[in-house]
């Protein structure tokens, strides 16, 4: 099964994406000044957390939008406001935080409170408030960075598994297009010619392993799909999903339905993973 913090965001990384509550734009309870509406709407802020009339007690977060509504009707923010002080904007977590569990949260609301829970300290109990993650913050370094680390180890590992499943490269060459058969073969014999025979597999892309998998019948058995449409049902976004990954001026997610989708992207690359790495062992074996 994959390690619990292969698939999980590090404490450090998980700081990195959080915005502190210091730099956030927040309200207290009473009135919705239009000065705070006006630097929200400045900064783009869809959201702004919300402490009590005293700046110091954090009581939940509300939308910017729900603020206006408030300061239109000259209404206040009260203590007991049920849309504000709603328990699913905190985002309790470990030493870890799965990123399948972060997409989960992410793709159902736009922003989270992160809070660090730990029995582990002098004092006992203890927790600390990471900042507000958005949407938006999905798209930091942190996160490529760690959605890429998974990629590279899928690719590494699924490489060495067709290596070892064909003893005559040519046999898995040939199901690939023409133009990448030219690539692969003319970069393996341009390392021969160097004094370093890597093999042919170490020209190859994910997106071209993947194809190989899916034109191999026996390949798609041992990983344990029913079929070529099945397989590629379950793994056919995992190239653009990496394109987008490798591309850092372009935007991971915009909204939540990509969010959503690109949780259900990832969880289908780490259940590969893990079938990759159940067939390396078994062959090891």
């Amino acid at each position: 099964m994959t390690s619990f913090t292969f698939a999980a965001l590090t404490d450090h990384e998980l700081r990195t994406l959080c915005v502190s509550l210091e730099r956030c734009i927040s309200v207290r309870v009473g009135k919705v000044a239009a000065e705070v509406l006006a630097d929200l709407d400045k900064h783009g802020y869809d959201q702004a957390p919300v402490y009590d009339v005293t700046g110091k007690s954090l009581l939940g977060l509300a939308s910017t939008e729900y603020l206006r509504t408030i300061h239109a009707s000259d209404g206040e923010i009260s203590n007991h406001d049920t849309d504000i002080r709603d328990e699913d904007n905190f985002l309790y977590i470990g030493a870890f935080l799965p990123i399948a569990e972060l997409l989960s949260v992410l793709s159902s609301r736009r922003a989270v409170f992160v809070v660090r829970e730990s029995s582990a300290t002098e004092y006992g109990y203890n927790q600390t408030n990471y900042g507000l993650l958005t949407v938006s913050d999905l798209n930091r370094h942190a996160l490529r960075g760690r959605l890429y680390a998974v990629l590279s180890e899928l690719e590494s590992g699924l490489a060495a598994v067709i290596d070892a499943h064909f003893p005559e490269p040519w046999e898995w060459i040939q199901v690939l297009g023409e133009s990448h058969q030219v690539s692969v073969l003319g970069f393996w014999e341009l390392s021969k010619r160097r004094g370093l025979d890597v093999g042919p597999i170490a020209a190859t892309t994910l997106a071209q392993l993947l194809n190989v998998v899916a034109r191999t019948k026996e390949l798609l058995q041992g990983f344990g799909y029913r079929s070529r449409n099945d397989f590629e049902d379950k793994l056919g976004s995992v190239p653009e999903f990496r394109n987008r990954i490798m591309h850092p001026v372009r935007p991971l997610v915009l909204t939540m339905a990509e969010v959503s989708s690109l949780r259900e992207t990832f969880e289908a690359v780490l259940q590969f993973y893990e079938k990759v790495e159940d067939v390396r062992t078994r062959k090891a074996g």
